[in-house]
């Protein structure tokens, strides 16, 4: 099994634009400043492998919630 470290996304000297990305549902949008050019994470727990998940991280000066609509239901 093999695992890959997490990085920090190192953005001092790199220019940033916004990528826009929400969850599955639909319920959840937000909007990153990032390089153009992202590297993203492997991560290995069950639901990111079964998902096929893969992010990156960003300073939480970088990431902007849009929108939350969860129905209690």
């Amino acid at each position: 099994e093999e695992r890959l470290p997490h990085h920090k996304v190192n953005t001092e000297h790199q220019d940033l634009v916004t990528h826009t990305g929400g969850c599955h549902c639909g319920a959840v949008r937000f909007e990153v400043k990032a390089p153009a050019d992202l590297h993203l994470l492997h991560c290995n727990c069950s639901v990111c492998t079964k998902k096929q998940i893969k992010g990156f991280i960003v300073p939480a000066s970088q990431f902007r919630l849009l929108e939350v609509s969860i129905s209690m239901q």
